[in-house]
This record gives structure tokens, C-alpha cells and sequence, in this order.
């Protein structure tokens, strides 16, 4: 009866006509089908999926998504944010939330990238502030316009379908630069995005014929058919920079929009009927900003550079210029030169997306409700760091790892270290020791911190997260010692950690090591 039921599930998870048309044509072969079927069943009889009692047994729907399943998304969402700056801005005061407005593209949407689950309810960050504020400030901070094609306006029907209308009939766009040159609009009419995919087609990773129409409920798949660009009166791609990203749709080059194959689509001209209202914007601002993990960068399609998005870039500064207290939440899968928002900003916080609790989780840390102890799982560098080429995955014998560390090099190339994050509290660490668990002898037994970090901590100047620092203080003679404790040998590492803040907290303490002469 479970082999029955378990058929029946791959069988409708089949595209059934499309199948048998193949089949038909002889691109299919029934050997192809069987060998497909024998690898899913393979899978499901290794796992035990298909004993009579397995690890699955007692689990059912409602096991799915339960409320202590949330709590736990919640508690990983916080503790996975990364605090990269404070000047003291953070925690925010819950008292003081009439005065805080949250902004960006990123303030109200729920990205998901190619290996994200899709929950049932997802907490966005405007979700998360209305959870602790009855009435918050969000602004998307982007542009409304029409887009007029051979003296017509774009509209939609009621299935989305383009038309082409007068201008009061007209769909209105928010429109979007994610990159230096890759654009996305969404209809204001029915929160859908400009796309090139059939809404007909209900795979995401095949060469459907393209149709332009207003139906994608987000830029999704593995040929991402919501991304357009901009081309001048040559049909050459438009990039922008920082110098000319901050009004981008008012550029006076643009001609014609490519679809996400740059093949021209229609000429255009934008009518913006709404700017970037900068002036109605709180004092304080938490910025939702970051890369799309769909457009941006995703399998098979690597960024051009590791920049901050110039448009974003330009928004965040206009925003300090008009003496805003601002707060970047960086939403990334990936690490971004955030050279200058390291420099004029006064708080940043970088997470992963895609959480179902995304929202709650932020906004416990931005509140003070969890203490931020996230650290970076790779290395930040800078915007004029030469790295090597995308294909070079040779380490031995660069900069590019915590392995091989040169203070010199890292000072002048790296923004942020692997394993880098700071606290609202500070930490004083000592005694820390190596010891060969089966002699007892100590391997290494000298303090970590340096006299200058170890003063700037006791008078509460820094809160950095110091145990970050390498333990360069490992020379020849003491590695030696270490590796020649064998490989069926142990140690031990040890230290105490004392809390020297106001605050309650959790401490992450890192250690790093590797096999000699092996990277």
C-alpha cells in the first residue's frame, strides 16, 4: 500500500502530456523514465522512508509549522544577525519608535532564493515593526512611473495581460535598479511583476516561449524572466554608477527596455509620476536594503563585482547628507563592500533573507530584546581589493582565508574578518590555554589580547568581538609541539570569558587551526 502511494506521488508529480508527447517524438525513451523512477525509489528505500516504521512515521501535517517550530525560526533568525557597526544608535527604544521609520526595497518583501522553503506565513520587517508599533513609518523608497510605448500607455487587463492604454488608464510601476544595470518593475494595480514568463507555465527552470504580461508574483526561477534593462538609442545595455544611479529612471539615454535575454522588447519613454520623497522621512531610519538573491547573484550567474548596488549606495548617502540617523539591515546572501557605509553610517546589521521569521528576529535585535553574538562566515573585502579571478579556487599561499593571515595585507584588503561581530555588551578574555588531554602538558598558554585591545575594553571604548583576532601568536617551536601530538591525540582549549558591559549576553568564542603544511 506505501509502494502504491509513494508511485502515485511521483506520478502526478509528473508533467503527464508532456511526457508522453516526448515519448511520442522519440526524445524520451521509456529506459529514461525507469532510470529516473529507480533513482527516486533508491533514495526513499536508503533513507528508510520505506521500513515499516521509520524516523517519519509519527510525523504528519501538523507537525509542519507548528508555534514552537516559529520560536525556533525566530531564535536562529537573531542569532544569526551580524552587528557590524554602532556608534551607540542601538538598541533602539521602544519609546522612541514614533520617531523611527523603516525604509528600502527590501522593507516589506520576502526574497527567496533557488534552495529556500516556502512557509506559510513569513515575517517581513514591516510585519515584524508593526508587531511591536501600532502605526510605523515604511517606505520603499523607490519611484512610481508609466511606461509610454509608440504614444500608448501600458496597462493590464484583469489577468494581467499587457494593453496598451491612455494615459489616465495607464499601469503605474515601481521600478527598481538592483545592480548597475538590472531593473525590475512592479504594478501598483495588482502587486504583480513585469514579466517575460507565460502565467501559463508552471515550471521554473525550462526555455518556455516568452510573453510579456504583469502576473509574476515575484522574480523567481532558474531563468529569472522578471529582469529588464535599459538601452540607449545603439541597443546597448545601460550601466550605471554611484555618480548617476540615484535618479535612474530620469537618465535621458534610455531608449528601449531588453528582456532578461537583452533582446529589445519595445521602445519606451518613463513618465514618472512620483519621485523619491526624501523630506517626509523620520529622523531615524532602519534601512531594509541588499542584493536580490535572485537577480543579483544566484547559481550559475556570479556578480559582475562585490560592490554595494550604486542606487542604494546613492540613497543611503542622500540620506545621511539630509543628516538622517541611519541604520543599515544589509539582506545578503554573500559579502558586500560596504567601504563607505562602514564610514558614515552609524549602525549596520547584516543577515541572510529568506527566514520565515526575518522580521521578528531583526527587529529582537534592533530593540535590544536579543543581543546580537552573529559572526561572519566569510571574509568582507574591500571595494579596491584585487581578487583573483572567479574560476581561481587556488588557496595555498594567498590572503584570501583566516590560514593564512598577514596584517599588513589584511589591513589594506579586508573590510571585515571571517568571524567578525560586535555586541551591545563587552567581553574580557583571559587565561587561554592548550592543553594535550593525555599528558595533561600544556601546548600554548599565553592571553590572546594584546595590552592596547585588552586597555581599550576595560575602559568600555570598544565592543569588539576580539577573540576573532587569529591566534598568530603560534610560532614554529609551539606548532611543532602541537602537531606532534598524533592524530588518535586530543586537546583541550580553554579560557574564561568575563563579561565587563551592562548588558546580558551571549559570547561566541572562536578557534581556528589546520594540519601543517596542508591548506
Amino acid at each position: 500500500v506505501k509502494l502504491s502511494s509513494i508511485m502515485r506521488t511521483l506520478y502526478e508529480n509528473i508533467d503527464y502530456h508532456k511526457t508522453i508527447r516526448r515519448l511520442s517524438n522519440r526524445l524520451l525513451d521509456i529506459k529514461d523514465i525507469d532510470n529516473a523512477l529507480y533513482n527516486k525509489l533508491l533514495v526513499l528505500f536508503n533513507s528508510g522512508i520505506m521500513d515499516k516504521e521509520n524516523t517519519f512515521s509519527n510525523y504528519g501535517l501538523e507537525d509542519i509549522e507548528t508555534e514552537e517550530s516559529r520560536k525556533v525560526a525566530r531564535q536562529l533568525q537573531s542569532s544569526g544577525t551580524v552587528l557590524l557597526k554602532n556608534t551607540g544608535i542601538l538598541p533602539l527604544r521602544e519609546e522612541g519608535l514614533h520617531n523611527v521609520g523603516l525604509v528600502g526595497p527590501l522593507a516589506d518583501e520576502y526574497v527567496i532564493d533557488w534552495y529556500s522553503g516556502i512557509s506559510k506565513k513569513h515575517v517581513t520587517m514591516k510585519d515584524g515593526f508593526k508587531e511591536v508599533y501600532d502605526d510605523p513609518f515604511v517606505y520603499d523608497l523607490l519611484p512610481v512611473v508609466k511606461i509610454k510605448t509608440g504614444g500608448k500607455y501600458i496597462g493590464q487587463d484583469e489577468k494581467g495581460k499587457i494593453v496598451f492604454k491612455g494615459e489616465t488608464e495607464a499601469s503605474r510601476f515601481k521600478v527598481m535598479l538592483w545592480d548597475e544595470e538590472k531593473i525590475t518593475f512592479k504594478s501598483l494595480s495588482n502587486g504583480k511583476y513585469l514579466t517575460m514568463k507565460s502565467p501559463l507555465v508552471t515550471t521554473l527552470n525550462t526555455m518556455e516561449e516568452d510573453e510579456i504580461n504583469i502576473t509574476a508574483d515575484r522574480p523567481f526561477g532558474w531563468f529569472v524572466k522578471e529582469i529588464f534593462y535599459f538601452a540607449d538609442d545603439k541597443g546597448n545595455v545601460i550601466k550605471f554608477s554611484d555618480k548617476n544611479a540615484g535618479e535612474f529612471w530620469k537618465d535621458d539615454r534610455i531608449v528601449s527596455i531588453l528582456d532578461w535575454k537583452k533582446e529589445k522588447v519595445f521602445d519606451i519613454c518613463l513618465v514618472e509620476e512620483k519621485g523619491i520623497s526624501y523630506d517626509k522621512t523620520p529622523d531615524t531610519l532602519v534601512c531594509a536594503f541588499g542584493p536580490h538573491p535572485m537577480i543579483n547573484c544566484k547559481e550559475e550567474h556570479d556578480r559582475k563585482n562585490i560592490n554595494m548596488p550604486p542606487f542604494e549606495r546613492n540613497v543611503l548617502t542622500k540620506l545621511k547628507e539630509m543628516g538622517k540617523s541611519v541604520i543599515l539591515v544589509l539582506l545578503s546572501g554573500y559579502p558586500v563592500a560596504i567601504d563607505k557605509e562602514k564610514e558614515i553610517l552609524d549602525g549596520i546589521l547584516w543577515s541572510a533573507s529568506g527566514s520565515c521569521e526575518l522580521g521578528n528576529g531583526i527587529w529582537d535585535i534592533l530593540l535590544g530584546k536579543k543581543v546580537p553574538s552573529g559572526r561572519l562566515n566569510m571574509t568582507w573585502f574591500r571595494e579596491e581589493t584585487h581578487l583573483p579571478e572567479i574560476m581561481d579556487y587556488k588557496i595555498s599561499g594567498t590572503h584570501r582565508t583566516y590560514m593564512n593571515p598577514d596584517k599588513d595585507w589584511d589591513e589594506k584588503n579586508i573590510l571585515y574578518s571571517f568571524g567578525y561581530g560586535l555586541s551591545y555588551s563587552a567581553f574580557e578574555i583571559n587565561n587561554v590555554k592548550i592543553v594535550d588531554v593525555g599528558s595533561g602538558s600544556c601546548v600554548y598558554g599565553t592571553c590572546l589580547i594584546d595590552e592596547k585591545t585588552l586597555n581599550l575594553i576595560k575602559d568600555k571604548k570598544s565592543v569588539d568581538s576580539i577573540f576573532s583576532n587569529y591566534i598568530r601568536e603560534f610560532n614554529k617551536d609551539k606548532c611543532s609541539r602541537y602537531y606532534a601530538l598524533g592524530n588518535e591525540k586530543y586537546i583541550s582549549i580553554n579560557f574564561t570569558v568575563k563579561n565587563i558591559g551592562n548588558i546580558t549576553a551571549d559570547k561566541v568564542c572562536l578557534a581556528y587551526a589546520y594540519f601543517k603544511d596542508k591548506r
